[in-house]
């Protein structure tokens, strides 16, 4: 009965860790591919831009790229918690606590992020004759919110991957049945 037990506890964080790498290289991968496209800002007009002609918010391959981080996090974060759910000083942690955490943390991520959306952008150039027949193209830079809001995000997705990797190890060594 043992054996029965033990031998898918060792494949579980062995899966769920490789998946969650490659969830995290795939969406590295489309954020730095985002990235790398080119914002046009001005397409050359004499005539003047309505205000709300322009959205620096992200593009979908930008939010697709950084949820599969995020689950790509949870993912390595479900492993590490049910590799680590039988030791001593773990089990004194309760996982409601670390879920609580982990919603905090994301709350306070996505709370940021939406501000940060909301604030006003500024660019521009100042001529007589704005760039007839071009193009002008840029970045942005990004303030202290959006990178605050994602590390909280990316620890709330730690947090509630833990916990789940805890409570889901707990109950497999417990022998309960997972359902």
């Amino acid at each position: 009965m043992s054996e029965r037990i033990s031998q898918p506890s060792r494949r579980i964080p062995r899966s769920a860790f490789s998946f969650g790498i490659l969830l995290l290289l795939a969406g590295i991968m489309l954020v730095w591919w985002d990235s790398r496209q080119m914002v046009t800002l001005y397409t050359g007009s004499y005539v003047s831009l309505r205000e709300d002609t322009f959205y620096f918010g992200p593009s979908l391959a930008m939010i697709l790229g950084q949820l599969m981080i995020g689950l790509g996090i949870a993912a390595c974060g479900v492993a590490a918690g049910f590799s680590y759910s039988n030791r001593a000083q773990i089990r004194q942690i309760s996982p409601a606590l670390i879920i609580g955490l982990g919603m905090l943390l994301l709350l306070l991520g996505v709370g940021l992020l939406w501000w940060d959306s909301y604030q006003v952008k500024e660019f521009g150039w100042f001529a007589y004759a704005p760039l007839s027949n071009a193009e002008l193209q840029g970045e942005l830079t990004a303030s202290a919110a959006p990178i605050f809001g994602k590390i909280a995000l990316g620890l709330g997705f730690l947090g509630l991957g833990v916990a789940g990797g805890l409570a889901w190890g707990r109950r497999d060594r417990t022998g309960e049945r997972l359902a």
